[in-house]
């Protein structure tokens, strides 16, 4: 087993917790060398992988699948330090769980570090990381940090599995879900107690190394329970009642706070207000607001034979292009499956918590035929 040392940027976050690493295999120009990135090809399974963000070792991961050919991610896409990266690439899974608390490199001892300096070393002669993505840690080095005293003790994969179970089995009807909905929802249910700052780094671990006999990988960090078939029943289309979801209290706040979760709580929020100033605008408007199952819309509504639906999306500056082309994605499929069973659809729209920084976004949901909304033209839903 060997280790290593991987530099994140802008996209630590995303990276950390979808569990991957990812480089092109060229520098601009075309040409590679061993750190430039050929030395994404040398780690094996079972080595252990730590992360530097910001001059702060924040995690430690295992490998669990070995470099192989992969195209860019659309994070590195949408962010401009790595915009001018070629496509082309390899990408390294790794199960990355947090560190109690993050070791700060400054604090490191050079005397004692500069005994196990050699060719390629992490930590430069200042005491500050090398700019260089992924490194070769030696066995000194590691030893010096005492990585695993710094370990979260956390993390119960027993308790964990049979968490996300239940979470599964309640959700049975939904489908395949994220990991980082599977999370929300155990919080929310009070079925997980005890959790560290990223519970969902935890339970996208226990997942994946639970995936031949326990889970279904459907991709893109969608999971369900091992043999899933949605039964008949669960494939027709049901519409019942509307009920309003609601924000969440301050206690819940709280609660998800604690788990390192602040942006969802506020997009959990953002996302619920929107979508019931919209119900509360078409109710005005004499509209019957519907609640359907599989497919699960935010909102739908008939008039006569004519039939429509909403998708509510939240986005803020970190996820806008992720996050309408998801719910261009959801809109498209919801359609498919409405119309496979006879409802006649009239219009399809997609609603953002704000108005996108881009202005071609309306375009392309025009052309998918898809009405897009914003705050400002909630009033346009009725008309």
């Amino acid at each position: 087993m060997k280790y290593w040392w991987v530099n994140l940027g802008a996209t630590s976050s995303i990276a950390l917790d979808e569990g991957y690493l990812w480089s092109p295999k060229t520098n601009r120009n075309g040409k590679a060398s061993y750190l430039v990135y050929d030395v994404m090809k040398e780690p094996k399974l079972g080595d252990i992988v730590i992360a530097n963000v910001k001059g702060k070792i924040v995690s430690k991961g295992k490998v669990i699948k070995t470099a192989y050919d992969s195209i860019k991610p659309r994070d590195f896409e949408d962010d401009k330090d790595h915009s001018y990266w070629d496509k082309d690439g390899y990408r390294i899974d790794v199960n990355f769980e947090e560190l109690k608390a993050p070791l700060d490199v400054k604090e490191f001892d050079l005397e004692k570090i500069d005994m196990f300096r050699e060719k390629y070393f992490p930590i430069n002669s200042v005491g500050k990381a090398y700019e260089a993505y992924l490194m070769p840690i030696n066995e000194g080095l590691w030893k010096y940090m005492n990585i695993d005293e710094s370990f979260r003790d956390t993390y119960n994969p027993s308790e964990h599995v049979n968490i996300i179970e239940e979470v599964l089995k309640i959700n049975h009807q939904k489908g395949p879900m994220h990991y980082r909905d599977i999370t929300e929802s155990a919080i929310n249910l009070g079925l997980l107690n005890k959790y560290g700052k990223t519970p969902e780094r935890s339970f996208n671990r226990t997942l994946n190394e639970n995936l031949s006999t326990r889970f279904n990988s459907h991709g893109d960090g969608l999971f369900s329970l091992k043999g899933y078939a949605p039964k008949k029943e669960d494939k027709k289309i049901i519409l019942k009642d509307y009920v309003k979801p609601k924000t969440l209290d301050e206690s819940t706040k709280d609660v998800l706070s604690k788990s390192g979760a602040k942006k969802r709580k506020a997009a959990y929020n953002t996302h619920n207000e929107m979508q019931n100033e919209i119900s509360d605008h078409l109710e005005t408007k004499g509209i019957k607001i519907l609640d359907s199952s599989s497919p699960n819309v935010d909102l739908c509504w008939k008039k006569g034979d004519q039939f429509y639906f909403l998708e509510v999306k939240s986005i803020h500056d970190g996820n806008e292009n992720e996050q309408i082309r998801r719910g261009i994605g959801q809109v498209a499929e919801y359609r498919y499956h409405f119309e496979e069973q006879g409802y006649i659809v009239e219009k399809a729209f997609l609603a953002v918590t704000r108005k996108p920084s881009k202005k071609h976004w309306e375009k392309v949901c025009s052309g998918l035929d898809i009405q897009l909304i914003t705050p400002a033209s909630i009033s346009s839903t009725a008309s």
